[in-house]
């Protein structure tokens, strides 16, 4: 029975029921997490979970990520030469760069897929 569930009838099952709330807030069904089973659902899908994740996507924005690196290094050394006291430990308070970061990116982001 339960194999019936998810080869035979898997689309019955797959289905979102279709709910007034969701459609209000899913813009008529267009937002990813109300949109219901069909070809929309699918092309969608897809453009979220392997378009990002692609070897090219991921090759293209490896740069960010070299000098995101290289940046957050530079900065822990730079704390770590003003606050070292000729100790070899230094606290550094991650939340705080956490913050700094997002609002970072948040402010630079250009919006670009």
């Amino acid at each position: 029975m339960a194999k019936e569930c998810f080869t035979v009838h898997d689309k019955v099952f797959s289905t979102r029921p279709i709910i007034t709330t969701s459609k209000i807030l899913g813009y008529d069904f267009a937002m990813f997490g109300f949109a219901y089973y069909g070809p929309y659902w699918r092309e969608i899908r897809k453009r979220t979970t392997i378009e990002p994740l692609s070897n090219h996507r991921i090759n293209m924005l490896k740069h960010i990520r070299v000098s995101e690196v290289k940046s957050t290094i530079r900065e822990l050394y730079k704390s770590w030469l003003s606050k070292c006291n000729g100790g070899s430990g230094v606290f550094v308070d991650m939340k705080q760069w956490f913050r700094d970061y997002e609002a970072w990116t948040r402010t630079h982001n250009t919006g670009t897929t």
